[in-house]
């Protein structure tokens, strides 16, 4: 089980190339920021991780681009921590809503941001109600769906184990000793061990203790109970959505639909691409630094990002 003393290490290793930010969200939450050579006058990509993804699985990007971009991202609410109050109300609204607190705090007025899985819906949310603030939005394997015959199955149990965690809270504990005692990285299949282990990684705030589970549902849920239709609705941004052959989270169909549904987007399928592909594919760190900084100089001023570690929003 993971304890609290070591989320720290957990979500952001020692060695990293991030440096850590505390600030503050609208409902005065404290969002916990990681941002790379904020200094050194290079465009800034924004990157909206999925739910329940630490920071960590963003080093090797982070690597990758260090010469080319300041890469900055924050920890979503669903993650180990401090507990909330009343967390059935961190809607994706709210995650957008956290996202733009982020590129406030950054002093970008208008910035490119990437989103991974759920994290692309956060962005397209943000997109939404917030459009100047977003001058291109990078979506990565998008839509959560396991809609695919192949996926459909394991899809609507995950689903149905979560609204049942949602809706009976009490048996949260019952259901977090079942996962706890059988590893994600069992049901992966097709021999892909690399990105097993990343999705036992990313699942750790399910498998921190029963209330923790709860929270992670709760907000995993939330997505959920939007279509794809309801995700795109009143986005003008311009996009561009990657779909990967190799995804068995979000299938590769759903780039497809998102970037059909989208006014203004280009699609990339990417034939060796899987759902975790960001978390170590240097040809798509590359492919990802190479729009960013094509955006910037195409208009997009190169923000100065110089805030101090006990900067906030108040």
């Amino acid at each position: 089980m993971l304890e609290a003393r070591e989320f720290a290490g957990w979500t952001c290793g020692e060695n990293s190339r991030f440096e850590r930010l505390q600030a503050r969200a609208e409902d005065g939450a404290q969002l916990q920021v990681y941002r790379t050579q904020p200094d050194a006058g290079l465009p800034a990509l924004v990157f909206a991780n999925a739910l329940g993804s630490p920071a960590r699985v963003l080093e090797a990007f982070a690597h990758s681009v260090k010469d080319r971009l300041s890469l900055v991202t924050w920890d979503a609410r669903c993650m180990p921590g401090p507990g909330l109050a009343d967390f059935s109300r961190i809607t994706p609204a709210v995650h957008a809503r956290d996202l733009v607190r982020v590129l406030d705090f950054c002093k970008l007025q208008s910035s490119v941001v990437a989103g991974w899985c759920t994290g692309a819906e956060t962005v397209l949310e943000a997109a939404r109600w917030a459009p100047s603030r977003i001058s291109l939005a990078l979506l990565l394997n998008g839509d959560y769906s396991f809609r695919t015959q192949k996926n459909g199955e394991k899809g609507a149990l995950t689903k149905a184990l979560f609204r049942e965690i949602v809706a009976h809270p009490e048996e949260a504990p019952t259901y977090f000793e079942m996962l706890r005692r059988s590893p994600v990285a069992r049901s992966c299949g097709d021999g892909a061990e690399e990105d097993a282990q990343l999705l036992e990684l990313v699942s750790a705030p399910a498998r921190v203790d029963p209330e923790k589970l709860h929270r992670f549902a709760v907000m995993s849920n939330s997505f959920w109970s939007n279509s794809i239709e309801d995700w795109v609705a009143e986005v003008a941004c311009e996009c561009h959505a990657f779909g990967a052959v190799h995804d068995v989270v979000a299938h590769v169909d759903s780039s497809r639909r998102i970037s059909e549904l989208l006014r203004d987007c280009s699609l990339e399928i990417r034939p060796q691409m899987s759902h975790f592909s960001i978390c170590y594919d240097s040809a798509l760190h590359d492919r990802l630094a190479s729009l960013t900084q094509t955006r910037y100089e195409r208009g997009v001023p190169t923000p100065e990002l110089r805030v101090t570690a006990s900067s906030s929003f108040y």
